[in-house]
């Protein structure tokens, strides 16, 4: 049952004149994946019905499982093509939705859908390899790392980043690394006392604990997993700052981010919401543990 509080969601799907689509044919295969999603992603409209029709149609949309009728002029793409194309068309897509919008659960729940669909078609794909279709989402993530590189709106990256928070909690595509660079911006980025930006960190924090907290929330757990066993702690992500110790994920690091938030939590400079969501992230942190029974 929707929730009355949230506000509708509709998706806006992009217009072309029939000389674009005469011009360049995969418009066509463009507009049906939109229409697909549509299915999924509005609301109120959505249910587990429409979440799953739209993953049906989204299969038949991939060259291997096209059937005739839904072929363009042009004749079938290439997978590896039709694949960045696709996985592109969902990173707009996600751009469109609030990161604190039911919208963006549903678009994980079709992805997940789509991954679990029986009898997976096995595919080459030049210089990536072999893949199922859906179960590996093959090209995912390599374009939304491109989505994360392009972006330049603060709005848009909140709702990027809480989705990719979402599909790292969700076992779609591991962003986590992402994760652990919100956290180090945030606790970690710390200018020298003597220096002049030193008294003037208060925006800094009230733009970084707010992105911290969305990870904590979101796919908290999943962090505090790569915590246990250190991932990347052989990697370059998040280095530098106050934290001079190992890379990585690690439970020292783990306990001093949650030292960080209380610090900051009565620091001076942050504004008072601020210092309430570092409470709220410490709170989170602790409470992240004791699902772990630690």
């Amino acid at each position: 049952m929707a929730d009355n509080s949230v506000s509708p969601f509709k998706l806006t799907r992009p217009t072309y004149s029939e000389a674009e689509i005469a011009e360049t044919p995969w418009i066509i295969i463009e507009l049906r994946i939109y229409d697909a999603l549509a299915l999924a992603v509005e609301y109120p409209a959505v249910s587990d019905s429409s979440i799953a029709s739209a993953a049906q149609d989204l299969n038949l949309l991939f060259p291997p499982n096209r059937p005739e009728n839904l072929s363009t002029s042009s004749g079938l793409e290439d997978p590896a093509s039709f694949l960045w194309e696709f996985w592109d068309v969902i990173a707009k897509v996600v751009l469109e939705l609030p990161y604190n919008h039911p919208s963006q659960e549903q678009l994980i729940r079709l992805i997940e859908t789509l991954r679990d669909l029986p009898d997976p078609v096995e595919i080459e794909l030049n210089l990536w390899g072999t893949y199922k279709i859906w179960t590996d989402l093959p090209i995912m993530g390599p374009v939304f790392r491109e989505a994360l590189d392009r972006t330049d709106s603060e709005v848009i990256n909140v709702n990027l980043e809480a989705f990719l928070a979402r599909a790292t909690r969700a076992g779609i595509s591991n962003f986590s690394w992402l994760g652990l660079l919100s956290l180090h911006w945030a606790l970690e980025v710390e200018p020298d006392h003597r220096a002049k930006a030193y008294g003037e960190q208060g925006p800094i924090l009230d733009a970084q604990i707010p992105r911290a907290l969305r990870w904590l929330e979101i796919a908290g757990k999943k962090l505090y997993e790569e915590v246990l066993v250190e991932q990347f702690k052989d990697a370059g992500y998040a280095a530098g700052g106050t934290w001079k110790a190992s890379r990585g994920f690690s439970k020292a690091r783990w306990e001093y981010w949650k030292l960080r938030f209380g610090q900051v939590a009565v620091h001076t400079q942050p504004s008072e919401p601020t210092k309430e969501l570092s409470r709220k992230a410490l709170h989170r942190m602790v409470e992240i543990e004791t699902l772990h029974g630690h």
